[in-house]
Parts: C-alpha cells; structure tokens; sequence
C-alpha cells in the first residue's frame, strides 16, 4: 500500500478520535444543566480525556499532516 494512503487513513482516523468526545458534551451539556450536583465529575472527566486523548492524538495528527504535505 502506498505511504500516502496509510499516513491519511492515520490523520483521518486521529481526527474522529480526537474530535468525536468533543460532540458527546452537546449531549451530556445539557443533562448536566438540569442536574447541577454531576458537573463536578463531568468536568473532571472532560480534563481528563482532553489529557489521555485529545491531545495526544492531535499531536499524531500534526504530524501525519506534515508528513502528507512533504
């Protein structure tokens, strides 16, 4: 398989999984709102996908971005 496409398929798939958590808070948002004693934990657990997922993966994605434009 060419290196292009695996280094894609790599950035495609770093963005659905650094992303993809980001739109479940349009869901949970809202629970939250109605039920104030859960936003403690809620954004406790926002900080800490943001530390183990998010960032790592956007850091992969930086990378495979550069590494398709060279």
């Amino acid at each position: 398989m060419d290196l292009f496409l695996i280094l894609l398929f790599l950035h495609a798939l770093g963005a659905i999984i650094a992303f993809g958590p980001g739109f479940a808070s349009m869901v949970v948002g809202p629970m939250v709102a109605k039920e104030p004693q859960y936003a403690n934990f809620y954004a406790r657990t926002q900080i800490a996908t943001a530390r183990a997922i998010i960032t790592p993966v956007s850091i992969s994605m930086a990378v495979t971005g550069v590494a398709l434009i060279v």
